[in-house]
Order: C-alpha cells, then sequence, then structure tokens
C-alpha cells in the first residue's frame, strides 16, 4: 500500500510539470496574402497623342487603387503589332489588356450602331447613355466582347466619327466617287457601305496605308475616326472628307480568362478604377478634339477639310441604310436592329 501511494504521488507531480513545447498558446490569424500581378497592356497610340496619356492614366489610376499589387507594363505604337493583332493578342492570352478600336475581324458583330449613318452630329451626353455602363450600347459590345472574342470589356471610350482621307475631290454622295479606289479593313459591313457609296472597295491593313495612299495603290480611304487619324495622313493626302458613315468607339478590355481567374475584389477594382476613368476621359474628350481640330485647320496641311451638308449626309444614309442594315440584323438579331432604327437621325435633319 506504501509503494502505490508513492507511486500515486510522482504520477501527479508529473503531471503538474509543464511540458516544453507542448503548452497551446492563443493566436491571431492573420488575413491570407493578396495576389500580385505583371500584366503587359498595349495600345497604338503614341506619344504626343491623347489616347496614349489616357493609356499611362489608367495605368497609374489601377496600380494605386490596387496599393501596387497591379503592376502594368505599357507597349506604346506598334511594338506589339497593330491594332487588330493587339485585339486577337488578347483573344487568345498572349497579351494580358488593349486599349484601341475593336475589330471586325474578331467579330462581324463589333459593327453594332456602326456603319449605319445613324447620328448626323454628336450629342456627347447623350452618346454617353448608349456607350456608357448600363446602356444598350455597352451591354451590347460586352456581349459580344466575352461569347465571340473572349474579352472583357473594361470601358468604351470615344473615338469620334469616321470619315475619309483623299488624294481625289469629289462631291460625297453616292454618285460622287465613279468607282474610286477606296481602302477599307476587311469587314464585309465595309464593303457594302462602300459599294453602297460609289467606291471600288480595296482591302487593305492599317499599317500599309500610309504607303499605299503616297504610292498610288488606292485613292482614298475610310476609317480615318478623330482628328489624331487625319493629322497622321496629313503629308500624304489633299483632302479630309467628314463622312460621319458612324460614331466609333474604343474599347479598353482584358483576356476573359484572366479576368475570371481573379478574386471578386480584384475584378471589382478594374471595374471601378476603369469606369470612372472612362467617364473622366468621355468628359475631355471634346475640348481636344475641338482644340486639335482648329490647329490642323489653320495649318493648312490639307487642301480642303469638306464637312458633308445635311443634303448630302441624308443622300448617303438613304443609299447605304437599305443595304447594310439588313446585313446588320442577320448577323445581330432583329432586336439589336430595332433599337439601331429607334435612334436613327431622320429626314429633316435639324443641326
Amino acid at each position: 500500500m506504501k509503494k502505490l501511494l508513492v507511486s500515486l504521488v510522482c504520477i501527479v507531480a508529473l503531471l503538474a510539470i509543464p511540458i516544453s513545447g507542448c503548452a497551446v498558446e492563443p493566436t491571431t490569424p492573420t488575413a491570407p496574402e493578396k495576389a500580385t500581378y505583371n500584366w503587359i497592356f498595349g495600345a497604338p497610340w503614341v506619344e504626343g497623342q491623347a489616347k496614349y496619356e489616357y493609356a499611362l492614366d489608367w495605368i497609374d489610376r489601377i496600380e494605386e487603387a490596387s496599393d501596387g499589387r497591379m503592376q502594368v507594363e505599357f507597349y506604346a505604337g506598334d511594338l506589339l503589332g497593330d491594332y487588330t493583332v493587339q485585339s486577337q493578342n488578347v483573344s487568345v492570352g498572349k497579351q494580358d489588356f488593349f486599349y484601341s478600336s475593336p475589330s471586325s475581324v474578331n467579330s462581324e458583330r463589333w459593327n453594332a450602331k456602326q456603319l449605319a449613318f445613324t447620328e448626323y452630329k454628336a450629342d456627347l451626353d447623350k452618346l454617353w447613355e448608349l456607350f456608357g455602363p448600363g446602356g444598350w450600347v455597352y451591354d451590347f459590345y460586352a456581349d459580344v466582347s466575352e461569347n465571340d472574342c473572349n474579352w472583357h470589356v473594361d470601358a468604351l471610350l470615344l473615338e469620334g466619327f469616321t470619315g475619309m482621307v483623299s488624294n481625289v475631290k469629289f462631291e460625297p454622295v453616292p454618285e460622287g466617287p465613279q468607282g474610286l479606289k477606296c481602302r477599307i479593313m476587311a469587314s464585309e459591313t465595309w464593303r457594302l457601305v462602300a459599294g453602297a457609296l460609289g467606291f471600288n472597295a480595296v482591302t487593305l491593313p492599317w499599317g500599309e496605308l500610309h504607303s499605299g495612299l503616297m504610292l498610288g495603290t488606292v485613292d482614298c480611304a475610310f476609317g480615318s475616326t478623330g482628328v489624331d487619324d487625319y493629322v497622321m495622313f496629313a503629308d500624304v493626302v489633299d483632302y479630309a472628307i467628314l463622312y460621319n458613315t458612324h460614331f466609333g468607339c474604343i474599347i479598353h478590355g482584358m483576356n476573359k480568362d484572366l479576368y475570371d481567374s481573379l478574386s471578386l475584389e480584384d475584378q471589382g477594382i478594374i471595374d471601378q478604377v476603369s469606369s470612372e476613368w472612362a467617364r473622366i476621359v468621355w468628359g475631355e474628350w471634346q475640348e481636344y478634339e475641338d482644340a486639335e481640330w482648329a490647329k490642323l485647320r489653320a495649318s493648312g496641311q490639307y487642301k480642303e477639310i469638306i464637312e458633308l451638308t445635311p443634303e448630302q449626309w441624308w443622300a448617303c444614309a438613304e443609299a447605304v441604310r437599305p443595304v447594310v442594315w439588313p446585313y446588320l440584323e442577320n448577323i445581330m438579331g432583329k432586336q439589336t436592329m430595332d433599337k439601331v432604327r429607334a435612334g436613327a437621325v431622320q429626314w429633316p435633319i435639324t443641326d
């Protein structure tokens, strides 16, 4: 019995001694570390152009909003290829972001509300309601981007009305061009527009257009959208013809698979920053265009800058709409084209 009591005392004594390394200390849980990124962003604009500065501004905003977690390396001009190449790069994940004109090479459905002679003059506040988040044009382009191109639309930016540069002067009505060789991009919609306006359509990449006009491969070219484009060709052509075929927009987009892989917080940073940035750019753009057009007109680089009268523009609209609108409805659906028709200018045109 005495041995049993001694044994019990020893056991109790051993249990009372703390075992080194086994004591449980209360700990404060640490938040998981947030992801960091290094992204590639390309745009065909070059230093000195407003869109180049806007691209840099977006980068600054996205890096600040993410506390430096989102780092963006910017490639300007054609370092990553022209705008069609870059948009395709983003589709397949070779490039993370791009900021450029949407290309019909990726989808003919990009021509919604385009190439249809829908507006004669720009009302930017009204257009923002269509092109800004929640507008039907924005929603349509977001759908085209995701389902046709594997892009996520961060923002739509305004670019201006599309017109023409030309080495030949003619009256800008359907019977005026008389088969002049007119550069268009590789797009069935553009081919129909050019044909309805009396041109002989010639497909030519944007990167070859400057030399094509200089060498006489083409007489004229559609595709100039905004004053920067007209400045670009002022050294090789004599006339700028402001057809106002459609109101062009620029997309700021990213690879959709990349966007889907981000946390909800990081998706929100991109969407919020891009939307706020787009509204600022939209508000500043008209002032920039007006100032640069005034400089271009005063420079005398063009022999003549031709603006269509309401009568001339309407003659073109009457020629184009019956040819192009049925094709657009076939590829975009009746619901979308009903919205285009409902918003299109009718005669008489009020300036």
